[in-house]
């Protein structure tokens, strides 16, 4: 089975991040796992993927929830793609709520998809690289 070399997960919700990590463990989705649990956070690291850093370094998968305090999720996307950046990793919104006003930001902002919590098993293989 194909995995994602890299995954980074923002969520501020420590027991969502906790349930989304261990299913992505336990499935084996992952060679490894980050989370931070802000968007500022998040951009911050993402920054790097900007800067000359090794491609090794950036993830190839982030999953947001768009509902974060401080810079939400959309905010964080909006300033990361006007970073310009050297690697463009797929995007998917994970939210505890389908509120259509956000899939609508979501698709606007090209989102690969927009899952709902919790995640499923079933969820995380349709994303697997081909």
């Amino acid at each position: 089975m194909k995995k994602f070399r890299k995954v980074l997960l923002v969520d501020a919700d420590p027991i969502s991040t906790y349930i989304t990590s261990s299913i992505m463990g336990r499935e084996g989705f992952a060679e490894e796992i980050i989370t931070t649990r802000s968007g500022e956070q998040a951009y911050e690291m993402l920054k790097g993927c900007t800067s000359g850093k090794a491609a090794h370094d950036c993830p190839d998968l982030i999953f947001i929830d768009p509902m974060l305090p401080g810079m939400d999720g959309f905010e964080l996307m909006e300033e990361y793609r006007k970073l310009s950046p050297a690697l463009t990793p797929k995007v998917v919104f994970l939210s505890v709520t389908g509120d259509l006003r956000a899939m609508n930001q979501d698709q606007r902002l090209e989102a690969v998809d927009f899952l709902v919590k919790p995640l499923t098993t079933q969820a995380l293989a349709n994303l697997l690289p081909n």
